[in-house]
């Protein structure tokens, strides 16, 4: 009959399940909904349940149709009593309110999101990864829904599928750093688990595990003490990891400088030892800047937070160098190392990278940006005009809006310093109707309407 038919539940979970069935095989979808919801409230571990009733929902209320005035209040209580179960981590709460809002509006990604925030703690993976799943098919640019569902997968040793999700967030940011160093992290993990590491909860299960794994006992010194020294730096990367998904940096990159001791050579061990150092390195110069604005007539927290900018800035600089240096086909690294000189105003340095950088369709938009800012800082105004109109062909305020602002940005600056009012007024428009605190855009409008007038 289904796949629930070998259940006995004695809570009338199933009978309602096969009412809602049959409900909908009338295309009775209110009342299929009204069934399938109570059988989920009976059952919520059931993920059959579940599918079902989204279905039944979405059928009920096809993409697009507006609710009705009285489901519109409804939705607005649910939301503000969900709120309210977040705040307290009532994990059984806010699942529960999740799948009554989606009762009402099924197309909602917020809400699958939800169930699988409160699955996850509630240990119901399948769930989990159904719910997360169903949020990325109605919102397909969000990045933190994938980062969610890889990171679910990675803990349960999914390390391709993690992989696919992580590639996913490249896709819809190319120039971010977050993607590489998860990228990084899931086949640590993964190195970790082949050797049978990963999920030893102490020194001694690992060295139970790795007794559990000879065939034979060795006698080879040599042997011995390359297995003493892997046991070793996976014991350490394992802890450092531990330390970075509690945002604990200054121990983490401790811990993986102890792991670089073991194996210096290991280069999948330096990047991601590298990225945690930069990580706790903008974290600090994030810190300090805001104390310094916090004080403004302090000079000596002024120039702490300059330091440690220097310092982060000066540390990037060595890491996006080398590896560029070390594998000069990789136009990712090209990029940021570019992005930097940018940042630092060295725009020759940044010209020739950004150039190399072009020919890569996931990051043209943004180096062709770059390209024009950094031509009109060396005062070829003409040519960085050229590379910015054909940039901001490429990008959308929708799905790029830092990029499409900072394009409209400079060509607004370009037509200001020509006194082409009418266009400099058009771009910065662009720009302020997005975000009216975007630089000095709104500024730099109002004065340009000024002298229009």
């Amino acid at each position: 009959m289904n796949s629930t038919q070998p259940r006995k539940l004695m809570n009338g979970a199933e009978d309602w399940f096969v009412a809602g069935q049959q409900a909908m095989e009338t295309r009775d979808w209110k009342y299929g909904v009204e069934c399938l919801s109570q059988a989920v409230r009976l059952q919520p571990d059931e993920l059959e349940y579940r599918k079902q009733k989204h279905r039944c929902c979405r059928r009920r209320l096809p993409q697009g149709q507006k609710l009705s005035s009285l489901e519109t209040v409804k939705l607005a209580a649910i939301q503000s009593r969900l709120i309210t179960a977040q705040m307290r981590e009532d994990w059984v709460q806010i699942d529960s309110l999740a799948e009554d809002a989606i009762a009402i509006t099924p197309w909602d990604g917020r809400m699958f999101a939800c169930i699988a925030d409160a699955a996850t703690q509630l240990d119901r993976y399948e769930l989990a990864r159904y719910a997360w799943t169903s949020a990325i098919k109605l919102d397909r640019g969000n990045g933190t829904y994938y980062r969610s569902l890889g990171g679910l997968l990675q803990a349960h040793g999914e390390y391709e599928e993690a992989k696919s999700c992580f590639r996913q967030i490249q896709q819809i940011d190319p120039t971010g750093r977050i993607a590489e160093e998860l990228l990084r992290a899931v086949d640590i993990a993964a190195m970790m688990d082949r050797q049978g590491y990963a999920r030893a909860s102490n020194s001694r299960d690992v060295e139970v595990a790795a007794v559990a794994r000879q065939e034979a006992p060795q006698v080879d010194p040599a042997i011995a003490e390359q297995k003493k020294q892997r046991l070793e730096l996976q014991e350490a990367v394992e802890l450092a990891e531990s330390h970075v998904r509690r945002n604990q940096y200054a121990m983490a990159l401790e811990t993986y400088q102890a792991a670089l001791r073991i194996a210096p050579d290991n280069e999948s061990v330096r990047r991601r030892a590298e990225d945690v150092e930069l990580a706790f390195l903008k974290m600090r110069a994030f810190n300090s800047q805001n104390v310094a604005r916090q004080h403004p007539d302090c000079q000596r927290r002024r120039d702490l937070a300059a330091k440690v900018l220097a310092e982060l800035t000066s540390r990037e600089h060595d890491v996006l160098t080398r590896r560029v240096n070390r594998d000069p086909t990789d136009r990712l690294q090209a990029f940021r190392l570019a992005d930097l000189y940018r940042r630092t105003s060295e725009p020759q340095k940044a010209i020739s990278l950004f150039e190399k950088v072009c020919d890569d369709p996931d990051l043209k938009a943004e180096a062709l940006i770059g390209l024009g800012e950094c031509w009109i800082k060396a005062e070829r105004a003409e040519l960085g005009r050229k590379y910015l109109i054909e940039a901001v062909t490429l990008v959308s305020p929708a799905k790029q809006p830092s990029a499409f602002k900072l394009a409209h940005y400079w060509l607004g600056r370009v037509y200001e310093f020509r006194s082409q009012i009418t266009d400099a007024i058009h771009h910065f428009q662009q720009i302020v109707t997005i975000d009216p605190v975007f630089r000095d855009a709104s500024s730099r409008l109002t004065a340009l309407k000024i002298r229009s007038e």
